[in-house]
């Protein structure tokens, strides 16, 4: 009993004193568009209000700025929209790597999680009074599902209900699998006090957004009360990566190109035939926005891409819009893959040129898994997919509904 003490908040540590125009927005699994609703919603909010917040209580995912954590959404909101809160408030919790192990460490864990949980939760709720005295209206954007954080005694719902505000969950397009995410995300919210006001589905088909929305409207929102707060179509380029996301999930930097980090990439496209048909591919102008993958063995296709890349920036006068990754391991002999020991022309010829370049220490199959499963997510120095998230997202919130 002591244990389950810890994770649910007495009638007497209630915040309610502190309710004020709010929402708190989360999901129902990680990677669904959450980050993206926020930005939209901060943006639409500030033209209906003079002084809007943002806050992230807990956070995972994070930068340091000034030797402590931050979370990386607030970082990105924060410069995003020039708010002047302090990261202290805005970031309050962070969850590093090992903070829910050493944590949960040795035998008296039980005195050290209640510690923890005092500690954080007078973090939590001091940040989020100074954030909203002097608001208009707060974001709070959660970490996750809803029930990310219960480990901590922290979950988006536990956190929504301590501070007394209304939630909003967000889910993916679909019929059966976001029917049944919704309804274990809602449940599990209820029972630990939020307030669930109404839902935003994301990523929807344009040619399946009123299907959608009839069967959201007419089954789950009945059934649970709820409102619908936005229908969102998918966006191509939020889904796009960059050389700066390749950058990011292989932890190396680009041979060149730098200037071009945030060129978007709408195809991935393997190199194993031959020069001449890549060469050909190259000039079909069908793959103008293409990532091309091939062996660090494979020079010649290094080469002709650079070449491919001088010709068309000097016929048309712009940069090719593509980008080439060069996969290989250091096995230590000839042939093995390390195009920046074995191939000491290829490199030069790579640094010398403006194409973006990168190469990762890894076979041809490990760079396409983890392109394929990777998300990309927002970047404050990606304008151009900033821009295109605040006009897609704000576009289709329903504002009267969720300031209500």
């Amino acid at each position: 009993m002591l244990l389950l003490s810890l994770f649910f908040l007495p009638e007497s540590m209630s915040t309610g004193a502190l309710k004020t125009a709010a929402v708190y927005i989360c999901a129902t699994r990680q990677h669904i568009g959450k980050s993206s609703v926020c930005m939209g919603a901060v943006s639409g909010l500030k033209r209906r209000f003079r002084n809007v917040g943002f806050m992230k209580p807990v956070g995972q995912r994070h930068e340091f700025v000034d030797g402590n954590r931050v979370d990386s959404d607030v970082c990105l909101i924060k410069e995003c929209f020039g708010l002047t809160d302090h990261y202290r408030n805005m970031s309050p919790v962070v969850i590093h790597p090992s903070y829910t192990r050493d944590l949960y460490a040795g035998s008296d864990y039980l005195n050290r999680l209640a510690e923890e949980k005092s500690r954080n939760q007078e973090k939590i709720v001091n940040a989020f009074e100074n954030i909203r005295k002097e608001k208009d209206f707060t974001v709070v954007e959660g970490t996750g599902h809803t029930g990310v954080g219960s480990v901590i005694g922290f979950s988006n719902a536990q956190v929504a209900a301590m501070l007394d505000i209304p939630m909003v969950v967000v889910a993916n397009g679909g019929f059966g699998r976001t029917f049944d995410e919704l309804h274990v995300a809602v449940e599990y919210a209820r029972s630990a006090g939020a307030d669930v006001r109404g839902v935003i589905i994301n990523k929807v088909q344009p040619s399946k957004r009123d299907e959608v929305k009839d069967f959201l409207e007419t089954s789950f929102l009945q059934q649970m009360g709820l409102e619908n707060m936005g229908i969102i179509p998918y966006g191509d380029l939020l889904d796009s990566p960059t050389m700066k996301d390749f950058e990011d999930l292989f932890k190396t930097k680009l041979l060149a190109g730098e200037n071009h980090r945030f060129q978007h990439y709408k195809d991935i496209q393997i190199v194993a035939t031959g020069l001449r048909r890549f060469i050909e591919k190259l000039g079909s102008g069908l793959y103008d926005n293409a990532a091309f993958v091939t062996h660090a063995s494979r020079a010649d296709i290094v080469l002709g891409f650079i070449s491919h890349s001088r010709v068309y920036e000097k016929r048309t006068g712009e940069r090719f819009p593509g980008c080439l990754i060069v996969a290989g391991q250091d096995i230590g002999s000839a042939g093995g893959g390390n195009i920046t020991k074995e191939f000491p022309h290829v490199m030069s010829a790579i640094r010398l040129a403006d194409a973006p370049v990168l190469y990762v220490e890894t076979t041809v199959y490990e760079v396409m898994k983890e392109i394929n499963n990777n998300v990309s997510k927002l970047d404050a120095q990606d304008k151009k997919r900033n821009e295109a998230a605040i006009d897609l997202y704000e576009s289709h919130i329903n504002f009267d509904k969720l300031i209500r």
